[in-house]
């Protein structure tokens, strides 16, 4: 991650958990909010609730391709969109065998282990060893333009 995009996620990190505040500090109704106030503090609302987090924006996805979250020591998350129905598909892109990063193949809609040729399906199962174990799926959602991921303790993060 750059410095830029870093300044830009502390900037909406610190915008996004001090808006509540200040809305109830100025006495502000809701009529008297902006569609851009209420859309960010809906998605703060949305992206706290039932142990979603805030992944990355679908600007981000679109330029990318994916989106490769890091911050939760141990479990990353790779979010990208299914080549063909376009539906978000969040993982664990660790492979099961020994921790290597898989990589999207989109011309044949598995997930590949560079370092022993395992493959998986979108939806984390093994269609061909070493690897013997799932990759981890999680639940994904787009709200507006921001993508958040379940990272609730049922998932095992």
């Amino acid at each position: 991650m750059d410095r830029r995009s870093f300044l830009n996620w502390v900037g909406i990190g610190v915008l996004a958990n001090s808006l509540p505040a200040a809305i109830v500090a100025c006495g502000d109704s809701p009529t008297n909010l902006s569609a851009r106030d209420i859309e960010s503090e809906a998605t703060n609302k949305i992206a706290n609730i039932n142990n979603f987090r805030m992944i990355g924006t679908s600007s981000e996805l679109e330029k990318m391709g994916f989106i490769l979250y890091t911050n939760i020591v141990d479990k990353p998350i790779m979010v990208f969109r299914h080549p063909e129905t376009r539906e978000l598909i969040a993982i664990n892109p660790k492979c099961t065998h020994q921790q290597c990063d898989v990589a999207i193949d989109a011309e044949q809609n598995i997930l590949v282990c560079p370092c022993h040729d395992s493959y998986f399906s979108f939806e984390g199962e093994v269609l061909k060893g070493p690897a013997r174990q799932p990759l981890d799926v999680y639940p994904v959602e787009q709200n507006g333009y921001v993508i958040v991921v379940n990272i609730g303790e049922d998932n095992g993060l």
